[in-house]
């Protein structure tokens, strides 16, 4: 390693003079440096490879480099230059060659590098959109009216597609050049579902885009169709006011909602004169911001300066009018059979799945009332004395009974001297007088039960009011068959809202199952209920979810029933929130909901085990000590319930971006993508800062839908430093369930061990999948990915 020109390079020494050298650079055997002093040479080390990147490739060594435009070829090295750069022959197309390449756009592709790309391109292919390649079966746009279903041909340098398609007029075989990969999408089964929910029915009245042809040009124009004819045919009046008569169904596609870039409105505008007055004027909605309160007015004026407020390009959506009628309402008339069913279908599996959870936490907010009342006299000692005579057997036959049924002799006067109820006692006296003990003055897992109870009812009054207040706007929408833009806007995002607070209230209830197992253990330690750990899964199964208000003659079947219900709640809760994330259509709502039953078992099954572990830890603890306090032991079963925890919430994540990902998806395909133009003009900050931070959000949206679902969910298990999180509690799990299970004072069955270790190794190769798919992408792409879940805003899908 020399230095020259203050630059560490690499080479090997030509020659060699008394106090300097010449040296052959590794970069170009062709340069060398002469006359470089000894000081500034030295040996190179292995760890000199670190910081100084390769600089030599050799002749035919295939390596990956990056053009102008940010995308990676593969190719093979042709020729070095003298300035540290090559000419590169492309490995897919020999005919494309490049020269002067710099040697840091240069990566070499390693063996094993290539294997990963080509099973990371076949899982693209299988479950992804935003990978095509050649033989892929697609369908385009090829006049932006009607789609086509194809196979791409070829693809093209400049990220272009040529499609080969048969022509439904005549049945021939053509190729469509330079197809754009937005005119492209994959055949889904999901689509196909989607398409059969959202066909429409023209009729009088109803708006709709017009496909023109002028000077071999098509074009788009909205109208209106005003009469139908017996050929099936129809007459529009466009916006302009002209009409044409006799336009086929094949030329129409409907245009449900008005406000879009490029309708021309009427809009009332205040004049810059001396005496203030209002001027009605027409002019073109050049932008409509996302949340649809307002948009961005063209209007041709040149003989006076219009106003427009404080905002000099900002006008509310409710000034504005079509043809008398305001553009800020949606008219659901037209819609089909189907499309209605699904409506309706989708308004009742929303009011079943809100209605449950209500119910099941009313339930569990009673049942929890009930476990506070009957341990709230804890520190009474007529109250202890009554609730000991009323027990079957006696305290001291109690503690006996279990320990005889349980442990050996030995074990059993250890135990029986650190339980409070041989503390100074003799065996005569307890037998003449048995000790009527009171329950700990500072019971934790009350005051943590009582502010987890606080929690759920405020989870209860949320839920309650949004999902009433959503129920009934969409109830009035297929009523009245009209949905106004900006609260139908709003309600979507409250909507969203909505689910994070169900997945809250959820993981509280979760949390008040570790309450009620530290109160049995209390209780079994104090001979006040049986002397068992809670099982959280044995009987959730077996009660019937409809009753109200369970009966119960002792403790021990109120924290039984108030266990189930909650476990049963969670699972069905879960499942059915899961349900509503990941799909808008009620009939791919019905075919995931098996996969949604598989993500709730895979969310809950990790951590009631985690729970049911601390409960065991707590149990065989308070045994072995004879006090309840917390000990090292209780905090690595604590950061089970922590990790798993995290997990679940991972899960949670996965389907919201699966969810995300299909309605983006669905408006990309069904609303179609806004104006280049428009958008163009929104970027370059000419419609104002709103416009281009919306316009930067599209651009976000854009790369989510071209990335694919894969590389989405990728970004969500590796979405940077969390991921760091998501390894460590993997392992937290892994560590923590064998260092508890390898104590000999802690009974630990093992069934723990073959649940919870299968299901870590799983999360632990997901993670490693998604690791390597996020290596292969594109630096850039990837950052970029990540950038757009920040700032990702899902768009109004109609109902």
């Amino acid at each position: 390693m020399f230095r020259v020109d203050n630059v560490r390079k690499t080479g090997k020494i030509k020659l060699v003079r008394d106090d300097n050298c010449d040296i052959e650079h590794d970069s170009d055997k062709d340069h060398e440096s002469t006359h470089v002093p000894l000081g500034d040479i030295s040996a190179v080390r292995w760890w000199h490879r670190l910081v100084v990147p390769r600089t030599r490739f050799k002749i035919q060594s295939k390596v990956r480099y990056v053009d102008t435009k940010g995308r990676a070829h593969d190719g093979t090295v042709t020729k070095r230059h003298r300035d540290n750069t090559y000419d590169i022959r492309h490995l897919s197309d020999d005919e494309t060659h490049v020269e002067n390449v710099s040697i840091d756009d240069i990566h070499p592709i390693s063996p094993w590098l290539q294997v990963l790309d080509k099973f990371v391109l076949a899982l693209h292919k299988c479950v992804q959109h935003g990978g095509l390649g050649v033989g892929s079966k697609v369908e385009f746009q090829l006049d932006e009216t009607k789609w086509k279903e194809g196979t791409i041909q070829k693809v093209r340098a400049d990220g272009k597609y040529n499609i080969e398609y048969i022509d439904s007029d005549s049945e021939d075989t053509k190729i469509a050049h330079k197809i754009e990969k937005p005119q492209i999408r994959r055949r889904v089964w999901s689509r196909s579902i989607s398409s059969i929910t959202t066909t429409f029915v023209l009729h009088d009245g109803m708006r709709v885009e017009v496909t023109c042809t002028k000077d071999e040009t098509e074009f788009i124009k909205r109208g209106e169709i005003v009469r139908s004819h017996g050929d099936d045919t129809k007459c529009v009046r466009f916006d302009d006011g002209k009409i044409e008569k006799h336009v086929l169904a094949s030329r129409l596609r409907p245009l449900s909602m008005a406000l879009c870039v490029g309708t021309k409105v009427d809009v009332t505008v205040e004049t810059n004169s001396t005496f203030k007055a209002v001027q009605p004027k027409q002019g073109t909605i050049a932008w409509v911001h996302r949340d649809y309160t307002s948009v961005v007015l063209e209007i041709a004026d040149e003989e006076e300066q219009i106003l427009f407020g404080h905002n000099p390009f900002d006008r509310k959506v409710e000034a504005l009018r079509l043809q008398g009628k305001p553009v800020n309402m949606i008219s659901l008339r037209g819609y089909s059979l189907l499309r209605n069913i699904n409506m309706l279908c989708n308004l009742v599996a929303e009011a079943f799945v809100y209605g449950w959870v209500l119910f099941g936490t009313a339930n569990e907010i009673a049942q929890s009332l009930d476990v506070l009342e009957a341990t709230s006299d804890g520190q009474n000692v007529a109250a202890m004395q009554q609730w000991y005579t009323t027990l079957a057997n006696a305290s001291v036959s109690c503690l006996m009974a279990y320990k005889l049924n349980n442990v050996n002799a030995f074990e059993l006067i250890i135990s029986a001297i650190s339980h409070p109820f041989f503390s100074n006692q003799t065996a005569a006296s307890l037998q003449a007088s048995p000790p009527y003990l009171l329950l700990p003055t500072v019971m934790m897992d009350r005051y943590w039960l009582m502010a987890l109870l606080f929690a759920k009812c405020v989870a209860f009054i949320y839920i309650l009011v949004r999902g009433l207040q959503l129920l009934i706007r969409k109830g009035s929408a297929v009523t009245i068959r009209v949905l106004e833009t900006r609260l139908y806007a709003q309600d979507m995002l409250r909507q969203e809202r909505l689910w994070f607070v169900l997945w809250c209230a959820m993981a509280a209830s979760s949390c008040t199952l570790v309450c009620f197992g530290s109160i049995q253990t209390t209780l079994g330690y104090y001979c006040l209920a049986a002397n068992r750990t809670l099982s959280l899964t044995s009987h959730a199964f077996d009660i019937s979810a409809l009753d109200i208000r369970l009966t119960y003659n002792s403790v021990n079947e109120l924290l039984d029933n108030v266990t189930a219900i909650t476990v049963f709640n969670l699972y069905r809760g879960l499942c059915f929130s899961f349900v509503l994330m990941g799909a808008h259509d009620f009939l791919i709502r019905i075919v995931l909901f098996i996969p949604a039953m598989a993500a709730t078992a895979l969310s809950w099954v990790l951590v009631l085990a985690s729970i049911e572990l601390f409960i065991i830890v707590q149990h065989a603890l308070l045994w072995e000590t004879g006090h309840p306090g917390l000990t090292h032991t209780h905090d690595i079963a604590v950061g089970c319930i922590v990790a798993s925890t995290w997990l679940c919430f991972v899960v949670y994540q996965v389907v919201k971006a699966f969810g995300e990902h299909n309605r983006l998806l669905i408006s990309h395909h069904g609303q179609g993508p806004v104006q280049e133009t428009a958008m163009q003009q929104a970027e370059e900050g000419m419609l104002g800062v709103v416009a281009q931070e919306e316009a930067h959000a599209l651009r976000a949206e854009e790369l989510h839908i071209q990335s694919g679902l894969v590389q989405c969910i990728c970004a969500v298990l590796v979405p940077g430093v969390s991921f760091l999180l998501h390894v460590v509690a993997v392992f937290w799990l892994i560590v923590g369930v064998s260092l508890l299970h390898n104590r000999n004072e802690i009974p630990l069955p093992s069934k723990y061990i073959s649940t919870s270790l299968p299901i870590c190794c799983f999360w632990l190769v997901l993670l490693a999948i998604a690791s390597l798919i996020s290596c292969c992408v594109q630096r850039k792409n990837w950052k970029l990915l990540r950038q757009a879940r920040g700032v990702l805003r899902l768009p109004v899908l109609l109902p």
